[in-house]
């Protein structure tokens, strides 16, 4: 009985390991013109080649099998073709001449079987392998080509496809120079003869023609829309279908400049609606601060931040490397030879710059609550010696030492430097690109690399840009038109007693900027990345009194207005909207005139601290910086009672400064404060004497009409800057820094811009008596 298990057992497992086998080899189907080849030995792989039955393909394929014994070869005959081979040898015979097998013929189950590209090959006959599911396809010598069918969509018909009994080979493809007749001729296979006429998209006529015994010609005729689209004609991968079709297709683009703009030109239909996007990135790039050790005992260099970790080295006192990275306790560093590793902050001196823009306080101990020593302004440099607790203990000056907010010091901030790398894509929906085109950029000023990307959907430009450049998309007579800079449409003038106003007439967004030149007795306005619009005035005559005359020229790249004056004469460059500029020449009634300006507070004296983190030095400072350009533009002298990092100077010591620079006039710039939180707008102050008076309500009404600000009047007064200084001057109070609306106003660019000129035409207004 035991003996009985034991065989069915074995028999069990015998039959499983037979069945597993049978389904790891893999069927090989047989197909011949598409249809299958019955065969009572299927084809088989033998290391990596397919072997199929011979005498079943070569008599499908109209060849004669002559196999006489195992030990002489086999003929297979067809026509004039005359193969050899013999089984076990890997050497064949194809018309007498010898061809090395991969894989030497064999018999199983008495059927002789040979690698199936070379016996089809060698008959005429087209083969093709498909690996999933395992098929073999053979194709007879000369096939048929069925009739064509449309494929349609709803703009019309947009191609032609042809199934055939064999594989394809696509002889030529030929278009006529219009592009409205395209000829496909295909060998080994042959047609009935086939033409129609058609009326839908762009397909208008299509004919199919026998060429010879084994070839066919077929001809497709579109419509006059013809020179945008790119006929092409591809076979499937078995190469029993073609497809013949023409798509939307950019066959030309081009770069081509006039001036400082530049024009990319594609030639495409209006109907394509191209896409241009913005691809401008900010990209970021690791960077360093230098740290100094400050251990005379020596600084460990670790593996890790972690004492736990390996010591890597020991650096000797002042010992200079590379802070890379910041964790709490510690820094990542690099040292000469490149080595990175980690050192705890407390022992690291790491140098830095303050970038907060109103100042960071530093304060004698780490709290808001200690003593205030100093504030620090943007480009100040220090040394962070330790941090603790959301402080940084700081060096700065010749020694001093105090304490830092954290979140003040630049430390992470500056381990990365970032640049913008300006780019654009243009997306053309539906397109396909012809394989010559490319642009060249080799002289271009804005662009410099340009790839293409194409899918399913259309075609890709993607363009990287030398520089930010106003850009623009529109459709003209050649096709669309990518165009780079801007034109200057036109310029002309309009003069009156106080002076003369140029305006000038852009296609698009440009930054122009002025300049006076005493060796042409000129200013010079440049327009960068401009051309001179076709057609336009390149010179015009001046008014006589202002200026003598105008001309534009290019000048590279840029397009440069020359303003010739009559005399030296105040101008300022000012917007006027997305495209227009205008430059204003006024009467020379500040030029050669000495001004001072005195900002109200400094140094240790930072003046009323408001909500937003500036004091009132902060804002000062600023519109006089700005008023002192605006004065100097004028062709007047600026003169500064002091700047924002001057040591501290007194009233009196201010009030000499203008008396000793002769100044024919001066501004003392303050933002006043109130307990009363309600009170806002604008006052100016004057000493009773001389002109004060007049030149104090010229400043009161010039900054109310510009700001539009409470008018809180001018008064007298004995504020030392205005009773000590000996020439004409005001105090002007411009806002409450105690009240949020104003302080909110004042915060901004532009009305701190806008007050500095209000000021100015004080100015200009007071020497125009």
């Amino acid at each position: 009985m035991k003996k009985v298990c034991s065989l069915i057992v074995l028999l069990s497992l015998l039959f499983t390991v037979f069945v597993d086998f049978a389904h790891a080899v893999p069927v090989v189907q047989l197909f011949l013109d598409g249809e299958p080849l019955p065969s009572d030995v299927p084809p088989t792989i033998v290391n990596g080649r397919t072997l199929v039955p011979l005498r079943v393909v070569g008599e499908a394929l109209g060849a004669e099998v002559v196999w006489r014994s195992n030990s002489l070869p086999i003929l297979v005959a067809r026509g004039n073709d005359r193969v050899e081979v013999q089984i076990g040898k890997q050497i064949a015979l194809v018309n007498g001449k010898e061809f090395k097998l991969d894989v030497a013929p064999r018999l199983i189950n008495d059927r002789a079987m040979v690698p199936f590209r070379f016996i089809g090959e060698s008959l005429g006959a087209g083969v093709y392998y498909q690996s999933s599911p395992p098929r073999v396809y053979i194709t007879s010598p000369t096939g048929k080509l069925g009739p064509a069918e449309l494929e349609q969509t709803e703009s019309g018909i947009t191609a032609l496809s042809f199934q055939a009994s064999r594989a394809m080979d696509i002889a030529s493809v030929e278009v006529s120079e219009d592009g409205q007749e395209v000829t496909v001729l295909v060998n080994n296979v042959v047609a009935e003869p086939e033409s129609r006429e058609l009326s839908s998209g762009q397909l208008v006529a299509y004919s199919v023609t026998p060429v010879g015994k084994n070839s066919t010609q077929i001809r497709v005729h579109l419509g006059e829309g013809a020179k945008y689209l790119l006929p092409q004609a591809a076979l499937s991968a078995d190469q029993l279908s073609l497809t013949i079709s023409w798509p939307l297709g950019l066959k030309e683009a081009s770069l081509t400049q006039s001036g400082g703009i530049e024009f990319l030109s594609f030639a495409l239909p209006e109907s394509v609606k191209p896409e241009v996007t913005d691809t401008t990135l900010e990209v970021e790039e690791g960077s360093s601060l230098p740290g100094y050790t400050t251990e005379a005992v020596g600084v460990r260099v670790r593996s890790g931040p972690s004492t736990d970790t390996e010591r890597i080295t020991t650096l000797p006192l002042n010992t200079r490397v590379d802070v890379i990275g910041v964790v709490t306790g510690w820094y990542q560093v690099r040292l000469s030879d490149g080595t990175e590793g980690w050192i705890a902050d407390w022992l690291l001196a790491v140098e830095t710059e303050i970038e907060e823009k109103v100042g960071v306080n530093v304060r004698k101990g780490p709290s808001t609550n200690s003593a205030r020593l100093t504030t620090l302004y943007p480009g100040h440099k220090i040394r962070v010696l330790s941090r603790e607790e959301g402080w940084c203990y700081v060096e700065y000056g010749a020694g001093k030492q105090g304490y830092i907010a954290d979140w003040l010091v630049p430390l992470e901030s500056r381990l990365v430097d970032s640049y913008i790398v300006p780019g654009l894509t243009i997306f053309f929906p539906g397109v396909s690109r012809a394989e010559q085109v490319q642009i060249n950029l080799t002289e271009s000023n804005h662009v410099a690399t340009a790839s293409w990307k194409e899918d399913e959907s259309g075609a890709t430009l993607a363009l990287q840009l030398k520089k930010p450049i106003s850009h623009r998309l529109a459709y003209t007579d050649q096709g669309w038109c990518l165009t780079f800079g801007t034109w200057l449409q036109q310029f002309d003038f309009e003069s009156s007693q106080r002076g003369l106003k140029l305006h000038l007439a852009l296609d698009g967004p440009s930054q122009p900027t002025a300049k006076y030149t005493a060796a042409d007795e000129a200013i010079i306005v440049t327009i960068p990345g401009a051309a001179l619009a076709p057609g336009i005035k390149t010179s015009l005559p001046g008014d006589g009194i202002f200026v003598s005359d105008i001309r534009a020229e290019q000048a590279g790249g840029d397009v440069r207005l020359v303003v010739s004056l009559t005399r030296p004469l105040a101008y300022h460059l000012q917007k006027n909207g997305e495209s227009t500029w205008d430059l204003v020449i006024a009467s020379p009634s500040l030029a050669g005139k000495i001004v001072a300006i005195d900002p109200g507070h400094g140094a240790t004296d930072p003046g009323a601290m408001g909500t937003l983190g500036w004091n009132e030095k902060d804002y000062t400072h600023d519109i006089a910086y700005r008023l002192r350009s605006l004065l100097e533009q004028a062709g007047a002298k600026a003169v500064m009672t002091r700047e924002i990092h001057s040591s501290a100077i007194q009233g009196p010591a201010r009030a000499a400064i203008i008396n000793q620079a002769g100044a024919d006039l001066f501004i003392s710039i303050h933002i006043n404060s109130s307990t009363n939180t309600a009170a806002r707008g604008i006052e100016t102050w004057y000493y009773p004497r001389g002109d004060n008076e007049r030149f104090a309500r010229l400043v009161q009404d010039s900054l109310v009409a510009e700001l539009g600000w409470p008018d809180r009047g001018i008064k007298p007064g004995r504020y030392i800057i205005v009773r000590d200084a000996l020439t004409t001057g005001v105090m002007a109070e411009i806002g409450f820094i105690s009240n949020r609306t104003d302080e909110a106003l004042l915060y901004q660019s532009e009305i701190r811009q806008r007050i500095a000129r209000a000021l100015f035409t004080a100015a200009e207004s007071y020497f125009e008596k």
